[in-house]
């Protein structure tokens, strides 16, 4: 057994840049759904839930996560442009 003490407590700060899911040129591929609706359609947070929920805006669920791939939602506005 190691006789090793700290004399401060570790100040390291939590590192989540793993959990985001990157591409090649690290950019995300996915956002939350309240910066999804503000982003693409200028939503308010409760009312880009409500549009995932119609499916207006679309989503992947992990788990209670919702998340917006980023290339569902240019393919949505460019097919919206053509109609």
């Amino acid at each position: 057994m190691s006789n090793l003490q700290l004399s401060e407590p570790c100040s390291c700060k939590y590192d989540t840049t793993w959990s985001k899911p990157v591409s090649d040129d690290s950019k995300p591929l996915t956002m939350d759904v309240p910066t999804a609706g503000k982003r693409y359609y200028g939503l308010g947070r409760q009312a880009s839930y409500e549009a995932a929920k119609r499916g207006d805006i679309p989503v992947i669920r992990i788990g209670k996560l919702l998340r917006v791939p980023i290339s569902a939602m240019n393919a949505k506005l460019e097919s919206a442009g053509r109609s």
